[in-house]
């Protein structure tokens, strides 16, 4: 409503190549993930389709719900945040030192009710971008999915949304000297983001 686009600027047109290369980001993600092999992670299909110069993705329904399976990440910009689930937790830290992801600091932007008080939600740490979703899903089993900003952003040259799409190379990011935190250069790693930023 604001004029602002995922993939664009505000008061302007969208970028389709950005959101192109988002397209291919979420798989490159995905890849990673699955790769690593680690135990008890689940992921979902995906295909991604292109057709007279658009590009979709295809992914396939799990047994999750919006907001009552998730466990880590975020499902809303992280307007809340979440790490709830001690096991997923570690299987994700462990997919991140494979990757050579940063375990870093984050908390969700929007205020909780606690004891008919409203109160800023707790810092938490994720090995992951903040807006990926880990779910405990229905049947028991743990899912991962949006898989868009898994590996950090290019240091940008100029102001602008290309944090989202204009994204390190998973091999550059496994062979780097340091992990390096995938909400580098966004709000969402604000927390520490100097520290961030230096190190991408």
């Amino acid at each position: 409503e604001d004029g602002s686009w995922m993939y664009g600027a505000p008061n302007l047109k969208p970028y389709d190549d950005g959101a192109i290369k988002a397209a291919s980001n979420d798989m490159l993600g995905l890849l990673g993930y699955y790769n690593s092999n680690v135990e008890g992670l689940h992921y979902p299909l995906l295909c991604i389709i292109d057709y007279r110069g658009y590009r979709l993705l295809a992914i396939s329904i799990l047994p999750i719900h919006k907001t009552d399976t998730l466990v880590y990440g975020s499902q809303d910009a992280s307007q809340h945040a979440y790490n709830s689930n001690r096991e997923f937790s570690i299987k994700m830290k462990q997919v991140g030192e494979q990757l050579g992801l940063k375990e870093h600091k984050v908390q969700g932007r929007a205020k909780v009710l606690v004891n008919g008080t409203l109160q800023d939600q707790p810092v938490i740490k994720i090995c992951a971008p903040v807006d990926i979703e880990g779910h405990l899903g229905t049947d028991g089993k743990f899912y991962v999915l949006d898989f868009g900003r898994t590996f950090p952003p290019e240091a940008p040259s100029r102001p602008g949304r290309q944090i989202f799409y204009n994204l390190l190379r998973p091999e550059f990011v496994r062979q780097y000297k340091i992990p390096l935190s995938s909400d580098s250069y966004s709000n969402f790693g604000k927390i520490d983001g100097d520290i961030h930023r230096q190190e991408v």
